[in-house]
């Protein structure tokens, strides 16, 4: 950690992130956007506030969008648990990645699932989002919610993902066994014998 970064401290983190003065950070520290004294991007603390103008400059700044902050949590699973949707759109759209796991093996759908957003919870399941993905609990998204319409939600994307992955699978069978048969039946085709021609 450079000098000028430790003569930061968190109230001044907190009440520049999440009065959305990110433009006074970045001139405090230029180099801010990598982490502050808790291991947190600024990028992770605006996505954690919902602050969809500094998150985007951020990420004009090339900031690192998949980093880990504190308890290995990146700026998508902060955005997906505070439910703010426009934030972690943003981010994947930018190529935040759904996949990753924290500390406790969660997702950001897991957290999107337990804190009751639906519509980020829709947001991420239908950009790939694992949902079979287990935590440290052997719970699945879909069983890490009280709210009925939230689980709903997710296992109709379990059940259509299954659905597509047996068409495809069936699709590909199909296909082979269709080669296959073409094959074989060729190679046993008799064939024809030349007509023979009558005499004069």
């Amino acid at each position: 950690m450079n000098q000028k970064m430790s003569k930061i401290d968190d109230t001044d983190i907190i009440t520049l992130l999440r009065g959305g003065a990110i433009s006074s950070l970045l001139n405090k520290d230029p180099n801010f956007s990598n982490n502050d004294l808790k291991g947190n991007s600024a990028l992770i603390w605006c996505a954690d506030s919902g602050q969809v103008d500094a998150v985007k400059l951020l990420l004009e700044c090339k900031s690192e969008i998949n980093r880990r902050g504190i308890s290995g949590n990146t700026a998508l699973m902060r955005a997906a648990r505070n439910g703010h949707f426009s934030c972690a759109e943003l981010l994947l759209k930018h190529g935040a990645d759904p996949s990753l796991r924290n500390l406790k093996e969660q997702t950001a759908l897991h957290f999107a699932a337990f804190y009751e957003h639906p519509d980020v919870c829709r947001l991420l399941c239908a950009s790939g989002a694992p949902l079979d993905a287990l935590d440290k609990k052997g719970r699945r998204p879909a069983m890490d919610t009280r709210n009925p319409a939230v689980r709903s939600l997710i296992v109709a994307f379990e059940r259509r993902r299954t659905l597509r992955t047996v068409l495809i699978t069936t699709a590909a069978g199909a296909a082979i066994f269709s080669v296959v048969f073409l094959l074989v039946r060729r190679a046993h085709a008799t064939p024809t014998a030349p007509a023979q021609r009558s005499g004069k």
